[in-house]
């Protein structure tokens, strides 16, 4: 079922890491579910109040900011699985 717009994991990462690099940030971590990858960062170390997450789009590279709370999120979560990568 792969068409043409569909990225693959590599892809994501390298969005991510650009989208985080912006306000200096690294990827902390990452999740997949069926249909997107989601990736929270933060500055290595430091402690920060909240979450900075984005979730991308499997099907077409679109990236989202991934709000908690909210339901439908907390449900991606629980049926995520988590990634493991290497900076």
């Amino acid at each position: 079922r792969r068409g043409v717009d569909m990225i693959d994991f590599v892809d994501a990462i390298t969005h991510a890491k650009d989208y985080f690099a912006k306000s200096n940030e690294v990827i902390l971590d990452c999740k997949e579910t069926e249909d997107s990858w989601i990736f929270s960062g933060g500055i290595e170390g430091k402690r920060k109040f909240g979450i900075n997450a984005i979730e991308i789009d499997k099907a077409n590279g679109n990236i989202h900011l991934f709000h908690l709370p909210n339901k439908k999120n907390f449900e991606k979560l629980e049926k995520s699985r988590t990634i493991d990568f290497l900076e």
